[in-house]
């Protein structure tokens, strides 16, 4: 897929900083349900965190930036510390980020683990639109994310499937 749009990041008046790979960055600390991020829905995940503020759900937002190797001493912490967690990607569901996430938790031993949504994209043909039609239309912009975290808790965060666009 080619990108689309404007990119948004780092300064870049400065000198150039390398990333280690599988490593993350916390951009916002929360307690209520930790957004785990990757590539072009980092910024719509921070925007749904301020939009869950509002509504008094206080989320916790991760650039996890790597797909892999996945930051797995940022996963355990967040495994530990927190009792929803949302992946958020723009990619396909079906073997993507989501998945490899969960993927991982089936390893590890946790005495109470979180309940896990996967938002994404679903395995079906997209119309062409406009990229901020598509993201508006998958609920994988600021707004649609935020909704979506919403109907997650007030289920309990009983997740039977991986969520996205209904």
């Amino acid at each position: 897929r080619y990108p689309r749009g404007a990119g948004r990041g780092v300064d870049i008046s400065g000198p150039a900083v390398p990333l280690l790979p599988g490593t993350s960055e916390t951009l916002r600390k929360g307690k209520d349900v930790c957004l785990l991020a990757v590539g072009a829905v980092v910024y719509p995940a921070l925007e749904a965190a301020k939009v869950l503020a509002a509504a008094g759900v206080n989320a916790e937002v991760v650039d996890m930036r790597f797909i892999k190797p996945l930051d797995e001493a940022v996963l355990a912490r967040i495994w530990n510390e927190h009792s929803h967690v949302v992946t958020v990607e723009e990619n396909s569901r079906a073997g993507g980020f989501g998945a490899a996430v969960l993927e991982w938790a089936v390893g590890q031993e946790a005495s109470a683990a979180p309940r896990v949504a996967c938002l994404g994209i679903p395995d079906h043909f997209q119309e062409h639109a406009t990229r901020q039609e598509l993201l508006a239309e998958l609920k994988l912009d600021g707004p649609g994310i935020a909704a979506q975290v919403e109907e997650f808790l007030a289920r309990g965060g009983h997740s039977s499937r991986a969520q996205s666009a209904s």
